[in-house]
């Protein structure tokens, strides 16, 4: 459990630092928001501080742990049903890990697209080039290379045990 914890903890921190709330002369303006934006002053956000920062902080905290769940429980799961990945537990985790932050990613294009939500488009947007995915990958392959290191640490605990091996 150690190592699920400290996976999310390096996933808040990577989505703080890849999007940080900025501060210009006029207040705060978060970057990683996905609801219409609290802008205050200067003034307001250091009379409330507090709230603000609580306030900001909530989107990094469900990213990080939507990625830990697909990262530390999901895709261990689904690349130990796989034939093909089953017995490459860095890479399969990784990959399976990936895929699927992709499709959420998607997902929730696919939703602001729609109207069903208010968040800011990935994929799907009218100027996206192959260029591009190699700029995004700094948001997918860190969590998909992390889940590859931290399923062989957890062991079996939770993902399926490989067919034919016995544990030492």
């Amino acid at each position: 459990m150690l190592a699920v914890g400290t996976y999310w903890a390096a996933m808040y921190y990577l989505f703080r630092d890849l999007s940080p709330v900025y501060m210009d002369g006029a207040g705060p303006m978060p970057s990683f928001f996905w609801s219409p934006l609290p802008a205050p002053g200067l003034g307001e956000y250091y009379a409330r501080q507090d709230y603000y920062d609580a306030l900001y902080a909530r989107p990094y905290l469900w990213a990080s742990s939507v990625t830990t769940l697909v990262g530390c429980f999901v895709a261990p799961v689904l690349r130990g049903r796989s034939k093909l990945l089953s017995e490459r537990r860095f890479w399969g985790t990784g990959l399976v890990t990936l895929s699927l932050l992709l499709g959420l990613i998607l997902l929730s294009d696919l939703g602001s697209y729609l109207g069903l939500w208010d968040s800011g488009l990935w994929l799907l947007t009218d100027w996206f080039s192959p260029y591009d995915i190699f700029v995004r990958m700094k948001w997918f392959l860190p969590p998909a290379l992390l889940a590859g290191a931290v399923c062989p640490i957890e062991g079996t605990l939770f993902s399926p045990p490989i067919r034919g091996c016995t544990r030492r």
